[in-house]
């Protein structure tokens, strides 16, 4: 488990330091672009991109709370959602590796992938091809296994 910690650790150290510095400056620049496709940041939005959580949990949390609350925080810069989703990989891999080993690890992104195509194929299809995206998943598989 202490490596595992260690593992997430120099990942967070190598990723924070650049994240925090780009938070800012754009927080602090966004007045010179008042043309943003985002609107003008406010301080709170500097919560997705620090955490590395990602807005879609913040929107989560103030659904829950949105009694005190209206404003919930948004990604301070579009680009970001790419880190969200490297944090992601890096716990879940490394969770996998450390905690069961190297071939674990391997069948838990391999099996995350194609949950991933199943849902890409289901939403590229719409309602009407519901059914059709599990049979091609399956083909394009059995095309990579051949």
């Amino acid at each position: 488990m202490e490596e595992l910690f260690d593992f997430l650790m120099r990942r967070w150290l190598r990723l924070f330091p650049a994240m925090f510095i780009c938070s800012l400056l754009v927080l602090f620049s966004s007045g010179l672009f008042p043309e943003r496709p985002a609107g003008q940041p406010r301080f709170w939005d500097l919560l997705p991109g620090l955490t590395f959580l990602g807005e879609g949990v913040f929107r989560h949390l103030w659904g829950l709370f949105s009694q005190f609350t209206n404003v919930a925080p948004n990604s301070i810069e579009g680009v970001f959602w790419s880190l969200y989703v490297e944090v992601k990989f890096y716990i879940i891999f490394g969770a996998a590796y450390f905690l069961f080993g190297e071939f674990a690890s391997i069948c838990v992104i391999f099996g995350l992938f194609i949950v991933g195509m199943e849902k890409l194929l289901y939403f590229a299809n719409g309602e009407r091809g519901a059914s059709r995206p599990r049979s091609r998943t399956r083909a394009i598989v059995r095309g990579v296994a051949s």
